[in-house]
């Protein structure tokens, strides 16, 4: 039965990450930087589907490339920063934030490679910004792929199978 409990809270857990708090994260990012910028955040919405609106009329390009990008960003320095090692939980819910980032960064790098090869993907975060600012394609591309190379090092560093599975076995 204990051992039950475990599963159903892992499960819990990763879903709370994925519906949750990475797109409060995501969402957060977007608003943080439209402020920053100089914007203003005209909706927020989290459930069913998150979105946010901004009024950014007098945002700079840049800024607004800044907004657009903001999404990945602060979700990425969260989890990069915040690194909980002695309560299961908080370091289960961080690992998983941590894939969902790897994720996050694979999807910007195809995305990115699509863009420049004329195949935009529609509705990506990524492609706003390089409609504003297209000849960064090639950078965006390699500094996903960091972030990609970054976190997967994270996630290999903490020995998350070994980790979950004495703690399912305690």
């Amino acid at each position: 039965m204990k051992t039950t409990l475990k599963i159903i809270m892992t499960l819990l857990v990763g879903l709370s990450a994925a519906v949750i708090v990475y797109p409060f994260l995501h969402e957060s990012g977007h608003s943080l930087a439209a402020l920053i910028a100089g914007g203003r955040v005209v909706e927020y919405h989290l459930l069913p589907m998150p979105y946010i609106l901004c009024d950014v009329r007098n945002v700079s390009v840049m800024g607004q490339c800044f907004i657009g990008i903001s999404g990945m960003l602060l979700p990425m320095a969260v989890v990069a920063v915040f690194h909980p090692k002695k309560q299961f939980w908080a370091w289960y819910g961080n690992l998983m934030l941590r894939g969902i980032c790897i994720l996050s960064a694979a999807i910007t790098a195809v995305a990115s490679f699509l863009y420049a090869v004329g195949n935009p993907v529609v509705n990506e975060d990524i492609t706003t910004v390089l409609n504003m600012a297209p000849d960064s394609a090639l950078a965006v591309i390699i500094a996903s792929l960091l972030n990609l190379a970054f976190f997967i090092m994270l996630i290999v560093r903490d020995r998350p199978v070994r980790k979950i599975c004495d703690y399912m076995l305690a």
